[in-house]
């Protein structure tokens, strides 16, 4: 069962992986590549989505968009709206509402059925309790 965070522990969560995420593209120097970005921020959403509502992963797929538009494929901050940004928008908010409603199938507990009676196997005749029958001698 996984655990669920709260849509803005989600958001934080996103956020700072997020950074991590893109912080470790641009060192890479994979900045030429925004594919290879948008895969690792992409495995960003996914996992924090799973684990937060679907507010909190609606928020992560936007700051997740917001870091990958504005640092790998614009440069120092500015947010690029092209045609890569809007599928790059769509595949993050897409992944992250199916990540987050699959988690949450996952994270609701298993029904259990509890125990019925217990039946003396001897005679199987009436359900045997954890109390003696008749009056107790502790208390006459």
């Amino acid at each position: 069962m996984l655990p669920r965070l709260r849509a803005l522990d989600g958001s934080a969560l996103g956020f700072g992986t997020g950074l991590l995420a893109t912080t470790l593209v641009v060192l890479l120097g994979a900045t030429r590549f925004p594919t290879v970005g948008l895969v690792l921020v992409l495995a960003v959403v996914l996992g924090v989505a799973a684990v937060t509502t679907v507010p909190g992963a609606t928020l992560v797929a936007a700051q997740c968009w917001g870091l990958y538009a504005g640092f790998l494929l614009g440069r120092a901050g500015e947010i690029v709206w092209d045609e890569r940004g809007g599928w790059a928008a769509a595949v993050l908010f897409a992944a992250a509402l199916l990540a987050s409603v699959v988690g949450r199938m996952l994270s609701r507990p298993q029904e259990v059925s509890a125990p019925g009676p217990r039946v003396d196997p001897v005679s199987d005749a009436a359900p045997v309790s954890d109390r003696a029958a008749g009056p107790s001698r502790v208390r006459s």
